[in-house]
């Protein structure tokens, strides 16, 4: 009785041992379908970086490890070409990658993750298809209101969603990967675009801080050149190849029209002959403009400038889109426009042609 009871005890204490081993380590078995046997499945970091390999085999594949800190990682076939994402932390985690399901189950992390995922793809599903039928130039003013409500709806729930999981990692992941639709483009010239995202980054916990630094700096860019603030000075090269400075003209005593454009933008074109023609009518009572080019080449920079007879102060980095000022400034289309008074304080972003004209006549013609 007592020699059972000691093998009992034993084994219940091995038992306990394996279980609490397992708590330190990862195993992370998918099931994957239709896939071909022998198959090579990776594990990547978020970067990009082969952490792992598995090889399919009916249907099954196998990743084994210790988490040393929670991450998100991404499963991918031997191309690299990713198939889901999930967090990689200890404890067993059950994958499921077909035709109609991506899921990681069995882990805390994950598990909350899965339940809040498929709806905010859902939702900005919603805001992508709405947003994309808004463009339709057939719609009538019913069918514009019908549609904008329906992006509001979206924006508003997946917001509520985040903020209702600010405090763990899925939820932070979320925000990162929805910034650019809350980031709302119709919100622009009102300056509230960031004020929802910048609520949501002041509950994270310190220690996710660092998942959406990039996303901190964009915001605190948006902070720094709202309207009623003072311009942030940039430079770059001028057509003769000069270094100039944006308070070269800023806070001059001049109203300063700052155009983020590009030779190869169509519209950034289309809005060249407004331009001209109130450079031309208020130039010389004190308005001045300028041009920010997101082009890579310098002579289609200055062809086009020449062309259409764009008489005022330029300047480039020739990077496209990774222009400085366009960081900065966190422009996210162009043409885009930034309008300083006098003093250099931004008093309008992206204003209208009639609001533009209404507001130079206001300001230039005492």
């Amino acid at each position: 009785m007592k020699k059972s009871t000691l093998l009992g005890s034993i084994a219940l204490f091995g038992l306990m041992i394996g279980c609490q081993g397992n708590k330190d380590q990862y195993t992370i078995q998918g099931n994957i379908a239709p896939v071909e046997e022998g198959k090579m499945i990776l594990l990547l970091s978020e970067q990009g970086e082969a952490m792992d390999t598995a090889v399919v085999k009916e249907g099954i594949f196998t990743f084994k490890g210790k988490a040393e800190n929670l991450q998100r990682v991404w499963i991918a076939n031997a191309e690299k070409e990713r198939l889901m994402d999930l967090f990689l932390e200890n404890g067993k985690i059950i994958l499921t990658i077909n035709d109609s399901e991506k899921s990681a189950k069995g882990t805390a992390n994950n598990d909350i993750y899965q339940s809040i995922k498929g709806k905010a793809e859902q939702l900005s599903n919603d805001y992508q298809t709405a947003l994309s039928n808004l463009r339709n130039p057939d719609l009538d003013e019913e069918g514009r209101n019908k549609l904008s409500e329906q992006i509001e709806q979206s924006v508003n729930e997946l917001n509520a969603l985040i903020d209702a999981n600010i405090t763990n990692v899925a939820g932070v992941t979320i925000l990162k990967n929805s910034s650019n639709i809350l980031l709302r483009i119709r919100e622009y010239k009102t300056g509230s675009y960031y004020k929802n995202i910048r609520t949501l980054l002041d509950k994270i916990p310190s220690e996710l801080k660092e998942m959406v630094s990039e996303l901190e700096i964009t915001i605190a860019n948006y902070e720094n050149t709202e309207i009623g603030k003072k311009f942030v000075d940039f430079e770059m090269k001028d057509p003769n190849d000069q270094t100039i400075k944006l308070s070269d003209y800023a806070g001059k005593g001049k109203v300063v029209l700052v155009d983020f454009w590009a030779s190869w933008c169509g519209p950034c074109i289309r809005f060249a002959p407004t331009l001209v023609s109130l450079y031309e009518k208020y130039q010389s009572k004190g308005f001045e403009i300028v041009g920010v080019s997101f082009d890579n080449k310098e002579d289609k920079w200055k062809e086009a400038i020449e062309k259409h007879k764009l008489s005022w102060i330029h300047m480039t980095e020739l990077k496209g889109w990774n222009t400085s000022a366009g960081k900065i400034y966190n422009i996210r289309f162009i043409p885009s426009t930034v309008l300083l008074d006098k003093e250099g304080t931004i008093i309008a972003r992206n204003p209208s042609e009639e609001e533009l004209e209404k507001t130079l006549e206001s300001l230039l013609s005492k």
